[in-house]
């Protein structure tokens, strides 16, 4: 079952206010299995990923690309996952946690011992922003081609030039630089076409 799927499960579960969220230490390699295992156990569970696409290197060139899934930034999320438990009959699900021996500590609260909880609106948007910038709706189209007269939006050094190439997100213009012709590379998103 892929991550993204888990993870919709979760979602749903916000939608309703019957649970407390914390975070817990796994393996730091161990993650995604360990959100899989928790999903087996029907633990209500987020781990934030996002899909790669990667090309086999050992395929031929015109190959398509696979899809995998991998965690949202390594280091910042290395060994955690984020976890509910029901705000009613919680010490049985605590138990059945323990039990599962799935993660090894959990985020504590000073002086008090026990898991500190995560507020419910703070995971909300923690959700929301993974879902948003995550989310498997294809970018749009690059607006440019070569040839397309562009000039720069809000730079230093106003620019009107024609695209000469198409370097992923950028684009190689020449300007005209102290009496030579120079190509330059500026971003797709510091362009606009200019009208004619």
């Amino acid at each position: 079952m892929k991550i993204r799927d888990i993870n919709t499960r979760s979602e749903q579960a916000m939608q309703g206010n019957g649970y407390h969220w914390f975070m817990g230490y796994v393996k730091p390699t161990h993650e995604m299995k360990s959100h899989a295992e928790l999903y087996q156990r029907e633990f209500v569970s987020f781990l934030p990923v996002e899909k790669v696409r990667r090309k086999n290197r050992f395929a031929p060139r015109n190959a398509p690309k696979y899809v995998r899934e991998r965690i949202v930034d390594k280091a910042a999320f290395a060994g955690c996952i984020y976890f509910a438990m029901p705000r009613f009959d919680a010490e049985m699900e605590w138990l059945r946690l323990r039990d599962a021996k799935i993660f090894s500590s959990f985020v504590i609260q000073p002086h008090t011992g026990r898991a500190a909880r995560i507020p419910g609106n703070q995971m909300q948007a923690f959700v929301d922003f993974n879902r948003e910038r995550f989310s498997d709706q294809e970018k749009p189209a690059n607006p440019f081609k070569i040839g397309d007269n562009v000039k720069t939006i809000d730079a230093a050094l106003a620019i009107d030039a024609e695209i000469m190439a198409l370097n992923g997100n950028r684009a190689v213009v020449e300007v005209d630089f102290m009496g030579t012709r120079r190509p330059v590379e500026i971003p797709l998103d510091r362009l606009e076409k200019r009208e004619a």
